[in-house]
């Protein structure tokens, strides 16, 4: 180890010695990989040469640690950190040897390298131990990467965001996986720690943390607050890895993790130096492994403070501050109003300053005004409550309508009181909140940054953020509430910017942003209406200032809200009386219509719920109408589901699909599990941690948090390949036209006469992209089963022929055989052969054989018949031909002869002539 350390060593000492002389080039690259976690920032890709240029200071180097010798020593030697962007300034430190193997400085002390011990931070400074702490991002340090990747391919990864990092923007976006990863090495044991948030829409999303292949921080979903995490590390290399995962079903939500600071402690055996404070933090004890913020109204602007310095008189600072602002003036909004109890029809109101304004009531040109006694207010019901009068003291007073009944509010003076809703009928509650002379209950509110204030202030009838806030500041108002159905929120504000181009307000609902407003954009009214569906709800209001320019930027930028209504929730009052929906029903006076249950459904206005008629079904509580029972399957009156025995028929075929209802079909996907039961549903298996497990036909088990049901309902199809098992009613999903819907699934069953139950397959593992539809799996099981059930029709029997007076009767399956199960073949049968069958079997079998042979022959015979009958004529015009042509033939030849007969007889009368003129 010590010779890999020394080499390194001398790479980084070649490498700034050589490559960053004065006369180098500045687009040099050190080629030495970043390992340790005291490494450097690498600089942005636009980095100029002037930046080379700057002189090296103690930052710029790093040390590196040999292994023990064999008198339990170690030495410590330094290098320049890479990438070297530095010339000049200071040399390389002198290497160190001789340094007891048992030495090691904990927090809050350094290594005097002089005398070869530990001593403690002096006040103003600090240390980790032999560590490194990240709080600013700006640039990404060397030894951090990110990677991110999604069902389209590939997508940014997290982002810088000056004071914290995200996991990215992933909106709209499907199997979302955002990884960053730093390298560190340890040369004795430590931690890594963390500080993080975390807003997701569904629990299978969220954020983990890695050490090397196994798992440190399981899944975090919803985080809102940052908080902090820590994990021991062990002597070696590791890789850190922080993972933010969305899923397949949700996404459309922006959902993200962020991490504002990272800390490892344990690369070092020492931290060689203590850090000094920075500006805007202060440290007043010796020993310490981290600063303080300045308090409110205080400063400091140099490095090293012990103490914060008090703004002077007319100026403010807000908490970790490097200088003060200036008060601004105060107004009338700076000023809040205290009404005494009423008494006698009077009461006094008294003015004051707000003491969590940061004006200057010195050079306030509005005064405070005086106290003023003023007849007691007349009430004004809000909708939802009803007039009272305490005649005692002469007072309106108005109080919430009881459940069940509702109130228009102030219509009119004498319009305001209770009213009960009838049968059919509810009254759902609303709360109002507006007037504000105190922060509601149920609302919170807290500041992140340099505040002015501690949070959201009531003043002047409104919530509102205050001003003077700083740069980097996040004031959040909270409210928690509980949602019994479908309802909704709106609310009414106002964006006040004065001049700022930073502050923005965000709406969020569970931390996940709805909404929001920027000066750049914005500035003026904002309001918002939005549903809220059934749940424990956190609804956050946030006024951000972020990057705030003295020059250009105004401190007196703030927001505030009038008013604030949700309706359908569990508190508050009537506000209308409404009929009751399809699918539930009441008896009057109530807030909310109860569901009709599983088996039962209702028309709208309802004052009760119908059973759902045999062969029909309604499988959850609150349905509309009743579902027919698929192929397959039936029901009874008033049932919640349909009943299959998994024995059916389709035509003239009948299908068993029994044998396949086994309790352990699972079967393994990719990293995913699935659960599959194409007889009756299971409700043991398929279940979230904390939750009751679904009562389902089929699942998706991807995590103990991350369980989807593929359908809760059955019915069977009966195709050219088997029978389709059809599952419907699984868990809400979001196609990729960002519509909600229920997830599907089905079972292609493959007849196969030879097969065996085997197991299912998938058909399509993910989303069908020509089907365009997520929300839908496919799966093929080949097996006997689904083949129809074997008939009497599906054989034949043969006889055999006798032998000692038996024969024998079979059965055959026809083939190709399409069958299983069913009917079984019968056993051979053995029989007595006929007397008279026995005693003439030989002759039978010889007329058999003669018969045959003439059969055999008969068409030969009449073919030869027709055959002769036709060339017998062409042969008789042959031959009348042939004869003609003969007697030609003959009639010529005869000529001829009588032609040559005729020449011979006159050279005969020549000769004898020619004898009788000269002699013989």
């Amino acid at each position: 180890m010590s010779s890999v350390w020394l080499i390194l060593c001398f790479l980084c000492a070649l490498c700034h010695a050589q490559l960053f002389l004065p006369n180098a080039s500045c687009t040099a690259k050190a080629s030495v990989e970043c390992l340790d976690a005291t490494c450097g920032v690498a600089p942005p890709p636009d980095v100029s040469c002037a930046a080379y240029g700057r002189s090296c200071t103690d930052r710029d180097i790093g040390e590196a640690w040999t292994e023990c010798d064999s008198k339990q020593k170690r030495d410590l030697f330094y290098f320049w950190k890479p990438p070297a962007t530095c010339r000049g300034g200071i040399d390389l430190p002198p290497a160190v040897s001789g340094i007891p193997c048992d030495l090691v400085c904990t927090e809050g002390t350094f290594l005097h390298v002089t005398d070869k011990q530990c001593e403690p931070c002096a006040a103003g400074s600090y240390s980790l131990g032999g560590g490194r702490r990240w709080t600013e991002w700006f640039y990404w340090p060397a030894q951090m990467t990110t990677t991110c990747t999604n069902s389209t391919g590939s997508c940014p990864g997290w982002k810088l965001q000056g004071s914290s990092i995200s996991s990215g923007d992933s909106t709209d976006q499907t199997e979302y996986v955002s990884e960053l990863t730093l390298l560190v090495q340890l040369v004795r044991p430590g931690y890594i720690q963390f500080t993080y948030r975390v807003q997701s829409s569904d629990p299978s999303d969220g954020l983990q943390f890695f050490i090397g292949s196994k798992i440190s921080m399981d899944r975090q979903s919803v985080v809102g607050q940052w908080t902090q995490y820590k994990a021991p590390l062990s002597v070696g290399f590791h890789k850190l890895t922080w993972t933010y995962s969305k899923s397949l079903l949700h996404d459309v939500e922006a959902d993200e993790a962020m991490l504002s600071s990272i800390e490892v402690v344990g690369n070092s055996f020492a931290s060689l130096r203590c850090e000094l404070c920075p500006p805007g933090s202060y440290n007043n004890q010796s020993g310490s492994s981290s600063c303080l913020p300045c308090p409110r109204d205080t400063y400091t602007n140099t490095s090293g403070q012990t103490s914060c310095v008090p703004c002077a008189a007319g100026y403010y600072a807000t908490m970790g501050s490097e200088a003060c602002s200036k008060r601004p003036a105060c107004t009338v909004l700076d000023q809040i109003v205290n009404i005494s109890q009423c008494v006698n029809g009077h009461s006094i109101a008294t003015f004051q300053w707000d003491p969590s304004s940061l004006c200057d009531v010195n050079t306030s040109t509005v005064p405070l005004m005086d106290p003023r006694e003023q007849e007691c207010a007349v009430a004004v019901c809000l909708p939802g409550t009803s007039r009272i009068i305490n005649s005692t003291v002469n007072l309106d007073q108005c109080h919430t309508c009881p459940s069940g009944f509702w109130s228009p509010g102030d219509v009119s003076q004498n319009n305001s009181e209770c009213r009960l809703c009838p049968a059919g009928s509810e009254a759902p509650k609303s709360a109002i909140f507006k007037n504000f002379a105190e922060l509601p209950n149920g609302f919170e509110t807290f500041c992140e940054g340099h505040c002015a204030t501690e949070g959201w202030r009531a003043s002047g009838g409104m919530l509102n953020t205050g001003t003077g806030h700083g740069e980097d500041v996040e004031l959040s108002l909270r409210h928690m509430l509980n949602m019994t159905g479908i309802g909704s929120m709106q609310f009414n504000g106002k964006l006040v910017c004065e001049g700022s181009r930073s502050a923005r307000l965000e709406l969020s609902v569970n931390y996940i942003q709805i909404d929001s407003w920027s000066c750049q954009s914005d500035s003026g009214v904002v309001s918002a209406r939005l549903s809220l569906s059934a749940s424990t709800k956190v609804i956050e209001w946030t006024f951000i200032k972020s990057g705030m320019d003295e020059e250009t930027d105004a401190p007196n930028a703030y927001a505030k809200i009038n008013l604030i209504q949700i309706n359908g929730t569990d508190s508050g009052g009537g506000i209308a009386c409404e009929p009751c929906h399809a699918g539930s029903y009441s008896l009057g006076g109530v807030s909310k219509c109860s569901l009709c249950p599983a088996g039962t459904f209702s028309e709208p206005n309802a004052t009760s719920c119908t059973p759902c008629p045999a062969g029909t079904f309604a499988n959850a509580p609150g349905a509309k109408q009743c579902r027919p029972c698929g192929q397959g399957t039936a029901s009874d009156v008033g049932s919640s589901s349909c009943n299959s025995t998994c024995v059916f028929t389709a035509g003239n075929s009948t299908f068993d699909l029994q044998p396949l209802d086994k309790p352990d079909m699972w079967f393994i996907n990719g990293d995913d599990s699935y659960y599959i039961s194409v007889c009756k549903p299971n409700a043991k298996d398929c279940y979230r941690t904390g939750d009751e497990p679904l009562n389902t036909y089929s699942c998706r088990y991807e995590s103990e948090f991350a369980v989807w049901d593929l359908g809760s309902t059955v019915s069977y199809e009966v195709n050219e390949t088997g029978v389709v098992a059809k599952f419907s009613e699984g868990s809400s999903c979001v196609n990729r036209q960002n519509e909600t819907k229920q997830i599907s699934s089905s079972v292609q069953l493959i007849c196969d006469p030879h097969a065996t139950i085997a197991m299912p397959t998938f058909s399509r593992a993910t989303a069908d992209p020509a089907m365009d539809d997520p929300c839908f799996y496919s799966f093929e099981w080949k097996t006997a089963h689904a083949c129809r059930l074997c008939t009497s029709s599906d054989m034949h029997s043969v006889v055999s022929v006798c032998r000692d007076g038996q024969r024998q009767q079979s059965y055959l399956w026809n083939e190709p055989k399409e069958c299983f199960g069913g009917a079984v073949r019968p056993a051979p049968v053995s029989m007595e052969c006929d007397v008279h069958y026995e005693a003439s079997f030989n002759q039978v079998v010889l007329v058999g054989v003669i018969v045959g042979a003439c059969v055999l022959t008969l068409p030969f015979l009449i073919f030869a018949t027709v055959q002769y009958r036709r060339y017998r004529g062409l042969y008789s015009r042959y031959e009348q031909v042939q004869q003609s042509n003969l007697d030609e033939e003959d009639n010529r030849l005869a000529q001829r002869m009588r032609l040559q007969e005729e020449e011979r007889q006159r050279q005969q009368r020549e000769e004898e002539s020619d004898e009788d003129f000269y002699g013989p």
